[in-house]
């Protein structure tokens, strides 16, 4: 048996990333990024891609959807981009933008036969965004980051090491919708429905988590906020 593909997954920041492609480029085919349209800044997907494609390597795409979080973006995003273009659903939005920065497959999770109906109807035509189009949903991008949002995708690596167990995407879920929603502050609320000895004010700040996050979360800063 051999091996007919090489290609690699990558969560690292930029410099690494270029290290292993100037290392062992000439025998890779593709790579697999995390790379949508919230990312293509926040995690600096853009810069990967455009290296990629000067060094003539495949662009596999994960995460296109971000783990579920593109697909309920709140009211006033989704008025947004409705009134821009009606005839696309917010998760065909992120199906499209991968079209347009020429992605060559794109690894999507579904959870039912509507999600893969939708998919299969979205990819079954190639049109990817107009300029236009790029301009409004990159805008949305920003504004969102600018409300200081974590970047958890929910892979619950740090579920794994956390010595008093919590359930750390469940808990940074609610301080980013309450980023999302302008609402900082209130976050006692939804905590306080936590089982008790899981919520916030239970991190011992111990950083495993943090050590194995392949986004880089701050999530002892994230729960000293919400106690």
């Amino acid at each position: 048996m051999s091996i007919k593909n090489i290609g690699f997954s990558c969560h690292s920041g930029f410099d690494d990333f270029k290290r292993f492609i100037d290392t062992f480029g000439d025998i890779i085919e593709f790579c697999q990024l995390q790379v949508n349209w919230f990312d293509w800044t926040y995690q600096d997907a853009k810069r990967k891609c455009e290296f990629l494609k000067e060094k003539g390597i495949a662009l596999w795409v994960m995460e296109p959807v971000r783990g579920g979080k593109l697909a309920v973006i709140g009211d006033r995003y989704t008025e947004i981009l409705k009134a821009q273009r009606p005839d696309l659903s917010v998760p065909a939005w992120c199906f499209r933008f991968e079209q347009t920065i020429g992605a060559t497959m794109v690894l999507s999770g579904m959870s039912n036969m509507q999600q893969l109906t939708e998919n299969l109807d979205t990819f079954s035509t190639f049109a990817p965004l107009s300029d236009a189009d790029l301009s409004t949903v990159l805008g949305i991008a920003d504004d969102m980051q600018n409300t200081n949002m974590a970047p958890c995708t929910s892979c619950r690596y740090c579920t794994s090491v956390c010595p008093k167990e919590l359930d750390i995407p469940k808990i940074i879920g609610i301080y980013n919708e309450n980023c999302f929603a302008g609402a900082s502050g209130t976050y006692s609320r939804y905590t306080a429905r936590l089982d008790e000895g899981k919520r916030p004010g239970d991190c011992i700040a111990c950083r495993a988590c943090e050590g194995i996050c392949p986004q880089g979360i701050k999530v002892s800063e994230i729960m000293g906020k919400l106690k």
